[in-house]
């Protein structure tokens, strides 16, 4: 006579440790907002920005042009989501490993981008001159805005932002990660985003994204 083998026992969950790492896989919305982000960026640039192609783009993309003007919103989306996404790979990490992580992840991708940008120009003859090699060598430090030297590229405009953002919440991983230290970070930046704005002498109103995005008003599409 067979005796059955007992079953195996029953696991309960396991309480979620405060202020533990979160787990879980990739999160699949977020490359969906990273892909409708690439398309909101490239759309502008092509259809809304500029006027390289001999004529308005107003004139060549009349239904296009109006909606595309605000393609550089596609920016800001992939701010929100650079900030979410550092916020959960970071927690639960050290001070050292939240800034190496950055700098593996960032230079050396932005180091070839110059680089090769820097070859191209140069051997293509009828385009943009190459900046002198000071102002490469600024380059490669992900620093021209402060020091003032040209961008050899103009869209690494970000990264400058970027790495801010990093800085300062590097503070707030310093003193380790929680949830109320978390929430305290995200109103004080909101509020501080508010008040630089707001101030008087703020750049805002004369910086491209504005005069854009007043231009695509006076071109029919109402203003907000």
């Amino acid at each position: 006579m067979s005796v059955a083998a007992p079953a195996p026992p029953v696991l309960a969950p396991r309480a979620a440790v405060p202020g533990a790492a979160p787990t879980g896989g990739r999160l699949q919305v977020l490359d969906g907002l990273r892909f409708v982000a690439v398309l909101m960026v490239v759309l502008y640039h092509y259809v809304a920005y500029g006027s390289d192609w001999g004529r308005s783009r107003a004139e060549l993309f009349p239904v296009l042009y109006r909606p595309a003007a605000y393609g550089w919103l596609g920016v800001q989306l992939f701010f929100l989501i650079s900030g979410f996404v550092i916020c959960l790979s970071c927690w639960g990490r050290s001070l050292s490993d939240f800034l190496t992580s950055r700098v593996v992840r960032l230079f050396p991708a932005y180091w070839f981008a110059v680089l090769l940008t820097t070859t191209v120009v140069a051997l293509i003859p009828g385009g943009t001159r190459p900046r002198p090699g000071r102002d490469i060598l600024t380059n490669l430090t992900m620093m021209e805005y402060p020091f003032g030297a040209p961008y050899v590229d103009g869209v690494y405009w970000s990264l400058w932002v970027e790495g801010r953002f990093y800085l300062i919440f590097a503070v707030v991983v310093a003193f380790g990660l929680t949830y109320r230290r978390v929430l305290a970070f995200c109103l004080l930046w909101a509020a501080a985003g508010v008040l630089a704005t707001a101030a008087p002498g703020s750049s805002c109103s004369r910086c491209w994204r504005c005069r854009s995005t007043a231009g695509t008003s006076s071109a029919g599409w109402p203003s907000t």
